[in-house]
């Protein structure tokens, strides 16, 4: 059975799991600086305030590593984008709204711009056509970043083939 912590522990576990310091966190907790060191040690080696520590320190962990794969897969994403997958079979760009949220997230921007042509309608006046810009986000980067995640930009690796 968990024995209730005090005040002062609970601020201790707050603060430690702020920068892995005992001796810092037993000071920002409130105990004296002198005594810091020691109440530091000593609060880790409770049973009690050693659980919550490791509890709190592995929801960070699996939180983490979630990100971290989230983060890869988004990279990986950008890397290996086809621009060619922007348009149809005919050649015609792909309305925006269907895009694949895939490809959707390789793309910084995306912008029409209209503007005259020297061509005129029946009327005399100037058409108008619609111009699309858009810009991928730095596929380069991304596999850069890749590459320094799975350890493959090692310069032991430079000079073997990838």
């Amino acid at each position: 059975m968990k024995r209730k912590l005090t005040a002062k522990q609970r601020a201790f576990i707050r603060e430690y799991l702020v920068g892995l310091n005992a001796t810092q966190a037993a000071i920002r907790a409130g105990y004296s600086k002198r005594s810091a060191k020691e109440i530091g040690y000593e609060n880790l080696t409770k049973p009690d305030i050693h659980s919550e520590i490791s509890e709190a320190l592995s929801k960070v962990s699996r939180a983490t590593k979630a990100e971290a794969t989230q983060v890869v897969r988004e990279l990986g994403l950008i890397a290996f984008a086809n621009v060619q997958t922007l348009f149809t079979p005919e050649g015609k760009l792909i309305p925006r709204e269907s895009l694949p949220s895939d490809l959707a997230k390789a793309i910084e921007s995306y912008n029409v711009v209209e503007r005259k042509t020297q061509q005129r309608d029946k009327d005399g006046k100037r058409k108008t056509e619609s111009v699309i810009k858009i810009r991928m986000r730095n596929k380069l980067r991304a596999l850069e970043m890749l590459l320094r995640h799975f350890q493959l930009a090692d310069p032991k690796h430079r000079d073997q083939d990838v």
